[in-house]
Order: structure tokens, then C-alpha cells, then sequence
């Protein structure tokens, strides 16, 4: 089976860079988190029928932002020039996994930690996250 590269594209430019390595790990992402708040009410509430009752309150908050967190490896310094440099744009850029889903993103943080190796000596394991503005496919 041959691989599909994830692949970026600037909305802006349209330039595109198809990833030499997959990401290793998916950190959690795509995930939807909730909030919901139950409580008492403080006093009584009379209801249509002139009863006098005491009810639950459920109070659910919005959605929280969808945010993705990537590791992996780079293992020579074009691959991590390209990374740092899609990384740091300082607008969001479209993102397209090897399932074929694309998500238009904005990275928060990226960082690198350099891993010994005799065969690769630039290799680092990188870790990349941030957040997810929209699903385009």
C-alpha cells in the first residue's frame, strides 16, 4: 500500500509541501469537549398548573475549540526548516491527513528535541499543535 503524504497549503500563496514523514502520533485530537453545570435552584418556582416545585437547573456550556497536538520525527534539516517554517506562519493554513480529511488550522506552539542518531544526525522528534478553525473536507 503506498503511503499518502499529509500535506499543508497556504490559502494565501497556494503553495503546498507534501510531509517526507507522516506525523508517528496523534496526541488526542479532534476531540469535543463539554461542559455541564447542574445545580438546585435557591427557591421555589411555581409552574403553569399554580404548583409550587423545586427543579434542577442544567446549564451546558458552548463547544470548546477543537485543537490538534501531533510527534513525530524529521530526520535531515530541509525537513526541519520546511516544519518550523509552515509553523510559524502567523495565519491559518490548511492542513490534510493521510484519511483525506483537511482542516483549516492555526499552530500555537511547535518545539523540537534533537534525538542521536548515527544515521540521520539532524534527527529530532517534534511535537505540533494547535487548534482547529474549520473542517474543509
Amino acid at each position: 500500500m503506498a503511503r499518502t503524504p499529509w500535506r499543508f497549503i497556504d490559502p494565501i500563496t497556494t503553495e503546498e509541501y507534501a510531509w517526507p514523514v507522516n506525523p508517528r502520533e496523534d496526541s488526542g485530537s479532534h476531540t469535543i469537549t463539554r461542559s455541564t453545570n447542574y445545580a438546585s435552584v435557591a427557591a421555589q418556582r411555581r409552574t403553569s398548573a399554580n404548583v409550587d416545585t423545586i427543579d434542577t437547573v442544567i446549564h451546558q456550556k458552548n463547544m470548546e475549540q477543537q485543537t490538534f497536538s501531533y510527534t513525530g520525527y524529521v530526520y535531515n534539516q530541509q525537513q526541519y526548516d520546511a516544519l518550523e517554517s509552515w509553523a510559524s506562519k502567523d495565519y491559518a493554513v490548511e492542513l490534510y491527513d493521510d484519511l483525506g480529511r483537511g482542516f483549516l488550522i492555526y499552530t500555537t506552539d511547535i518545539s523540537f528535541s534533537r534525538v542521536r542518531s548515527n544515521m540521520n544526525p539532524y534527527k529530532h522528534n517534534y511535537s505540533f499543535n494547535g487548534i482547529i478553525l474549520e473542517r474543509i473536507v
